[in-house]
């Protein structure tokens, strides 16, 4: 009896962690199916004449959506078993973003938009292999992956300020994105990989306001609660690129 508690149990966690996962990726969804269109109408035709066999990649990539003022930029590079298998690694430089109202961790805790928001990124690797089961399909990528130390200060009206630090971190990595290499070796890629199932509590500082000793660890919590409940804060790299194969 006590087992099949502890296996309901195990297996309830597992749903609520994948349905996390995929609301999480509804950012990236939309990316990896408006750069597949194209592929599958192209796949119907014919299949291109450059053969990936034994050739490299280097490319550029952008670790954030470049309309919202932010870049974190990075480097891959990485070599093509074949059509359908890819070895590679990215790192992206540390940056500092700027988030005010669109920042998940800052706008879930009860105190409203803030004012101001801002987050120092530390660097992010990924050593990974692609897999794919067709040229023009997505690929799964399984891997490694390791963030350096997030750390986001927040500022609220009521002059309470907020820093939220996520701890260096190196994960296995699982996720998927999408490829495409044009006969004239220009290739365009979008790809989400991190670990999910174990995201990290952070450090939390609380500056000013006016709150009971109770009230201000009830806000701690809710800090907490509100930090690991959101698959941006689990270790992960995100690339948006474009680089060349040869």
């Amino acid at each position: 009896m006590a087992r099949s508690s502890i296996a309901l149990a195990s297996t309830r966690k597992f749903v609520v962690v994948c349905t996390a996962s995929l609301q999480g990726m509804k950012t990236v969804a939309p990316l990896l199916f408006a750069m597949a269109l194209p592929s599958v109408a192209l796949a119907q035709q014919t299949e291109p004449s450059r053969n990936l066999d034994g050739a490299f990649y280097v490319g550029l990539n952008l670790g954030e959506l470049p309309w919202g003022g932010s870049f974190k930029p990075g480097l891959e590079v990485g070599y093509h078993f074949n059509d359908l298998v890819y070895v590679g690694a990215t790192y992206q430089i540390a940056d500092d973003i700027r988030r005010d109202g669109s920042s998940f961790n800052a706008s879930g805790i009860g105190l409203g938009d803030p004012v101001d928001s801002h987050e120092s990124v530390g660097g992010r690797f990924l050593i990974h292999t692609r897999l794919r089961p067709h040229r023009h399909s997505p690929f799964l990528s399984v891997g490694l992956v390791g963030n350096g130390e997030d750390t986001e200060t927040s500022s609220y009206a009521d002059g309470t300020t907020v820093v939220q630090t996520r701890p260096r971190g190196v994960r296995p990595s699982l996720g998927l994105g999408y490829d495409f290499t044009f006969d004239n070796g220009l290739a365009l890629n979008v790809l989400w990989s991190g670990w999910v199932f174990d995201i990290p509590s952070p450090t939390v500082q609380i500056r000013g306001g006016s709150r009971t000793k109770d009230e201000e660890e009830a806000l701690r919590q809710k800090v907490n609660d509100n930090f690991r409940d959101s698959i941006t804060n689990a270790y992960h790299v995100f690339a948006l690129g474009a680089g060349y194969t040869f």
